[in-house]
């Protein structure tokens, strides 16, 4: 990985708030884009790309080994100078990941703690399985994707567009088969997470389980669907989420 790079679509007036979101394996950060429609005029959007050369799908080519401590170190960098606001940090799927070891960094580092992490469709670090999904063949593949739901079905029938698809998700699937869970902390901010009711992926018992890394409020909301459960609509997810967030900021 070359570069991290965060795409601020700036809030329509003062603002108060940053909302900062990172990207599932093999997403883009324009998945979020269409979020600012629902936030009020007073939060900055920021979209979080995590490679430098553009392609056909938003994703970049990456140069080099990567593991997800290393991302969140670079993220942590580019994203510390801009922290002047009270933030919150929203990851799904393998960003939920990302998002916990980003506030580690941080609070380690600089003491830099968002007023609320914000974990999706994502178990909690102590029931993480390392299973090398990445190692699935190309049609077990679409069939994980398809099951899913958060990949088009009309750009998994291209064969250009599937192959690099493929190749973005594998990228990112081996990165979440690597990682190794920190050591189990509280941290000091408080943590919600969400779940699609019918995700086999991420149960409820193991969403609950990142109410053990915090010392702060910790809540789980569920909604109907699946993995993807906010694709089509993320109203809910959005106005629940900024439910959320405490008063008082962290």
């Amino acid at each position: 990985m070359n570069a991290c790079q965060i795409t601020r679509l700036a809030a329509r007036e003062r603002p108060r708030l940053q909302l900062f979101c990172l990207p599932f394996a093999g997403g883009n950060d324009g998945f979020y884009r269409g979020w600012r429609d629902y936030l009020p005029p007073d939060i900055d959007l920021n979209l979080i790309s995590l490679t430098q050369k553009s392609t056909l799908l938003g994703r970049r080519e990456q140069a080099g080994p990567r593991t997800l401590p290393e991302i969140a170190h670079r993220l942590a960098n580019v994203m510390a100078p801009d922290l002047s606001l009270p933030w919150v940090l929203f990851g799904h799927s393998m960003g939920a990941v990302l998002a916990l070891e980003l506030v580690l960094q941080l609070a380690r580092r600089q003491s830099l703690l968002p007023s609320l992490l914000a974990v999706s469709a994502h178990v909690a670090p102590q029931f993480h399985n390392p299973d090398p999904l990445y190692l699935l063949s190309d049609d077990e593949m679409c069939g994980l994707l398809r099951e899913m739901g958060g990949t088009s079905q009309a750009m998994l029938a291209s064969p250009g567009i599937r192959k690099m698809i493929l190749q973005a998700v594998r990228q990112d699937l081996r990165l979440l088969t690597d990682w190794r869970p920190p050591a189990q902390q509280a941290l000091p901010c408080p943590i919600a997470a969400f779940l699609g009711e019918k995700d086999n992926m991420a149960p409820l018992p193991a969403m609950q389980g990142w109410r053990s890394w915090t010392r702060a409020e910790f809540s789980c909301d569920i909604f109907p669907g699946g993995h993807f459960y906010f694709n089509h609509d993320p109203q809910p997810l959005i106005a629940r989420l900024l439910a959320r967030i405490p008063l008082s900021p962290t």
